[in-house]
């Protein structure tokens, strides 16, 4: 994902204070009907029917789906998606492909990939690479958390989300450019990913009114989108958009905060970050792969970037 700059960043801005690393189910109903006494909810369900939520009494009894019914359909509670481990682990080479594309239509030289550049991408391994702090700081933790959202969108748990991040960075990292795999870029895709993907994922839950319907439930469905636009459209296409349910407990915190920070930093360029003599020194140990040939290679772990042949 060279030089691709993120497209929404807002985790920033608004991060919940509770913990990532917590999975539970939520309270499942009761035996018996659960009652349902407002009447937005009443005129979605009778919508074209004869009953009149505005002059009906409010106080009709509606029996929603009881457990057993969410539960056979592949949800961990009323309110949950549905788990679809295949779709998730799909979504995210589509997700792939989509980014591939959106290179290409670039004009991205990184993005021309071909069976052979596979081929050279998975004999050579990974290396480290200097693009730009934008880059490997935003652009690809906010890739990864595509990945993350698609596994949270199809009913994958925290930790099975995070390693579809894994597993949605390597296939990038090794088919989604013609580039040879990166070291920092799998990390920063991986790790940021499921830090914002997460934010992202209850962010948007607690924009979402499951219980509302008419335009305030799709302008809500519509804000929530902008910030987790995998699950989102996960939602939109799932039918879940509409859906009217309670709201699951553990997507959803109970109290969130805001916290930010200033500061500065200065770098230099790709091109001119060193002094002469730095660049002398580096040219004098630095070897290109063309020049590896034939060469025993010796890896310093010493430093990054630093290796030396013999």
């Amino acid at each position: 994902m060279r030089r691709l700059t993120p497209v929404l960043l807002l985790a920033a801005l608004l991060l919940p204070a509770t913990s990532f690393g917590q999975e539970t189910t939520a309270s499942a109903p009761t035996d018996g009907p659960r009652i349902v006494l407002d009447r937005a909810t009443m005129a979605r369900l009778f919508e074209g029917g004869r009953v009149n939520p505005g002059t009906d009494a409010p106080d009709v009894f509606l029996q929603q789906k009881s457990t057993a019914d969410w539960a056979s359909e592949g949800r961990a509670c009323e309110g949950c998606p549905r788990r679809r481990a295949a779709a998730a682990y799909f979504q995210a080479v589509v997700i792939n492909v989509i980014y591939n594309l959106g290179n290409q239509a670039r004009g991205e030289e990184t993005a021309k990939i071909s069976f052979k550049s596979w081929w050279n991408n998975m004999k050579f391994g990974f290396e480290w690479d200097d693009n730009p702090f934008v880059t490997n700081q935003f652009g690809h933790p906010y890739q990864g958390s595509n990945y993350f959202t698609a596994g949270r969108a199809n009913g994958l748990s925290y930790w099975e989300s995070a390693a579809l991040t894994a597993f949605g960075s390597a296939t990038w990292e090794y088919f989604g450019e013609n580039n040879h795999g990166s070291f920092n870029d799998i990390v920063n895709t991986t790790l940021g990913g499921i830090a914002l993907g997460e934010a992202f994922h209850r962010a948007a839950w607690m924009i979402r009114d499951t219980h509302a319907t008419g335009k305030s439930r799709m302008w809500q469905e519509i804000a929530a989108t902008a910030v987790d636009p995998v699950g989102g459209a996960n939602r939109f296409i799932s039918g879940d958009a509409s859906r009217v349910s309670d709201k699951p407990a553990t997507f959803a915190p109970a109290s969130s905060s805001v916290v930010a920070s200033l500061g500065a930093l200065w770098q230099g360029s790709n091109d001119n970050a060193f002094s002469e003599a730095v660049k002398k020194a580096v040219s004098a140990t630095t070897y290109r792969p063309a020049e590896l040939q034939g060469k025993k290679v010796r890896q310093l772990v010493q430093q990054p970037y630093k290796f030396a042949a013999r």
